[in-house]
């Protein structure tokens, strides 16, 4: 037997390897070895804890995805996906430069000719955690005579967790509510945002709250009239001049609800009896006189009444007789004061009526209308201008009432 397997043996070698020679060029030209280019394949990260557990964040620089170029018979190459393709890094070998060597697997028999990059760049930095104030930002406008107040935000502040290099570009957290039209409270849950000086949005934070709850009063405001009504009455010895009102109105504001049957403010608590002629100016709260619920919005809290009081005086004059006016005297009469008439008329009233007032303007007269020769008492009367009043009895005046004699003269 071993003898037949070893007879022409050479022969049989030489056969052995002419068969395989000509079945590789056969399936070499039925199935070639081609290339095939894969583009974008993401770069899976291993490891990441064993520096994140350090506080420290890690910022990709470059081999996020590589590019790879793959050699292999065409009847596996064409059968080849990306899912058949595996790329990763081991986050735990990084280098003292931050590189990180990019390891491929393909499944099958199939070589890599090229990759790139091979290898993943990164840079780390500490981890820290600021706070920051929620601030909102409100868009539109609301409707007509309505404004809002201060908003309730919870929570009012939020912390922020990340790289150094990305908390240094934080400006400002906010949130966006719309009140364009709104006549009503408003309650929401928003997300924050978070800005760059340029309003741009700061990513890749930990935020500490994902939902703020935001809650913002709305009111209605209403023009309203502001009166004053006086009470009691004022001291005999004295004389209201004016007093007026250094507003005419002022916005409120409260609930529509509240507002809509509240029509006018009235200072009802202005006592007369107080008032001297020192008193010049009358203060008031209008927030005192305002109801529950109605708060003072736009104008000045506090309203002044000018007062003009001024003292009641008496004053003396004295009518002579070139100050007496005679009336009515009959055309055949003649008359003489039988007494020099002097009479002293008190009247009172204030200082700025009395000093219009002079013995010469009172108009002094005496009426002689119907009166015969004799001696008669008349009445005296004056007239007196507004604003002031006669405090004495008028006394009567004597005079005696002679005909005119008639002399005759004899023509020659």
């Amino acid at each position: 037997m071993i003898e037949k397997l070893l007879h022409n043996w050479v022969w049989k070698i030489l056969s052995l390897v002419l068969a395989f020679s000509l079945w590789f060029v056969v399936v070499s030209y039925n199935d070639p070895y081609v290339t095939k280019s894969f583009k974008g394949i993401l770069v899976e990260k291993r490891n990441e804890d064993a520096i994140t557990s350090q506080e420290q964040a890690i910022t990709y620089l470059e081999g996020e995805t590589i590019n790879i170029i793959l050699k292999g018979s065409r009847s596996k190459i064409e059968r080849l996906t990306e899912d058949d393709i595996t790329a990763y890094v081991d986050m735990k070998k990084v280098s003292i430069t931050g590189a990180l060597d990019i390891e491929v697997y393909v499944i099958g028999d199939i070589d890599i000719l090229e990759k790139k990059p091979s290898n993943m760049q990164i840079s780390l930095e500490d981890i820290k955690t600021i706070q920051k104030d929620v601030q909102i930002f409100f868009d539109g406008e609301l409707a007509n005579s309505y404004i809002k107040l201060n908003p309730e935000i919870t929570p009012n502040q939020i912390e922020l967790t990340g790289p150094e290099s990305k908390l240094a570009k934080v400006a400002s957290v906010i949130v966006t509510i719309n009140i364009d039209g709104v006549s009503d409270d408003i309650t929401a849950i928003v997300a924050p945002r978070v800005q760059d000086s340029t309003g741009g949005e700061v990513t890749d934070l930990e935020i500490s709250n994902r939902q703020i709850q935001v809650m913002v009063p709305i009111e209605k405001t209403k023009k309203v009239p502001v009166y004053f009504r006086t009470i009691n009455k004022l001291n005999n010895s004295y004389r209201l001049i004016k007093m007026n009102l250094d507003m005419e109105e002022v916005t409120v504001r409260g609930k529509k609800e509240v507002l809509e049957n509240f029509t006018s403010i009235l200072m009802d608590d202005i006592d007369l009896s107080l008032l001297t002629d020192e008193t010049v100016e009358l203060t008031r709260n209008i927030s005192d006189y305002l109801p529950e619920g109605i708060t003072l919005y736009d104008g000045e809290n506090r309203a002044k009444i000018e007062v003009d009081v001024q003292p009641i005086i008496t004053r003396d004059f004295i009518i002579t007789s070139s100050d007496i006016t005679i009336k009515s005297l009959s055309e055949n009469m003649k008359f003489k004061f039988v007494d020099e008439p002097v009479v002293v008329i008190s009247i009172k009233g204030i200082k700025k009526d009395l000093d219009k007032i002079s013995s010469q303007l009172l108009g002094a007269s005496i009426s002689l209308k119907g009166l015969e020769v004799g001696i008669h008492d008349v009445q005296l009367g004056v007239i007196l201008g507004a604003g002031v009043e006669l405090m004495t009895e008028l006394q009567s005046i004597k005079v005696e009432l002679s005909e005119i004699e008639i002399v005759e003269v004899n023509a020659q």
